[in-house]
């Protein structure tokens, strides 16, 4: 007796789940990370919420923060956001143990300068990179501002956050510092203007009015791109 020999059919097969007609699913909304500063809970403990500059992190603070976690519950929690949270410790002793925390660079607070500052991996990571967009950023930090601030090595602007940013690109001959929207990305972008002495004469203060562009990108570290970032910094809502 000839054994029978299965067929194989002629169209490729389909999984049923996949023949279902669907649409693809529309990106969620991105959502702020908690707070930097003390979260009380409601059992009585506290919760500490770092950020973490740039996303690295230093072996000192990493020593800092496991014993602050010795004195929780041990625990040491990541958050999307490039930040840490260390959960349960003494109200009592939050402060004190904050404190600690921000004196070795951590972020606690909104009056950290480096709150809101981000920058993409630049040079020696990136091969497209035209500078050391991190290496500069944390030259040219200043007061916390209004406006976050995002440094990119190149047009590409890679990891650029949503809605209204100062945006400090690097060019071949130096930066370019922007005030941008998503909505206006494709749109001119007036670049800012240092601040100036006398208020009457200051564009920023003007409603961005009368902005011209710069004769010559900054150069990286310049004092000249530390006080644009830090006037850019203070515009939100100005046009654009």
């Amino acid at each position: 007796m000839a054994a029978s020999i299965p067929t194989v059919p002629s169209e490729p097969y389909v999984p049923q789940w996949l023949a279902i007609p669907h649409s693809p699913a529309r990106p969620g909304r991105r959502t702020a990370g908690p707070a930097a500063g003390i979260v009380n809970s409601p059992h009585g403990t506290a919760a500490l919420s770092v950020g973490v500059p740039l996303g690295r992190i230093t072996p000192g603070q990493w020593r800092t923060l496991t014993d602050t976690a010795r004195r929780g519950n041990g625990e040491l929690r990541l958050t999307p956001w490039r930040g840490i949270v260390v959960p349960g410790v003494a109200r009592t002793r939050a402060p004190e143990l904050l404190d600690a925390l921000g004196a070795t660079g951590l972020v606690t607070g909104p009056d950290s300068p480096w709150t809101g500052v981000g920058a993409c991996i630049g040079r020696p990571g990136c091969a497209k990179s035209l500078a050391d967009v991190r290496a500069d950023a944390a030259a040219a930090l200043g007061p916390a501002g209004a406006l976050p601030v995002y440094w990119s090595g190149c047009e590409r602007r890679c990891g650029h956050p949503r809605g209204e940013w100062v945006d400090v690109v690097a060019g071949p001959d130096g930066y370019r510092v922007s005030r941008v929207r998503d909505s206006a990305r494709n749109a001119a972008r007036p670049p800012v203007q240092p601040p100036v002495q006398d208020p009457a004469q200051d564009p920023v203060r003007n409603e961005g009015r009368q902005q011209a562009p710069y004769d010559s990108p900054f150069p990286g570290g310049s004092d000249g791109l530390a006080a644009a970032v830090a006037a850019a910094r203070g515009t939100r809502g100005l046009p654009i």
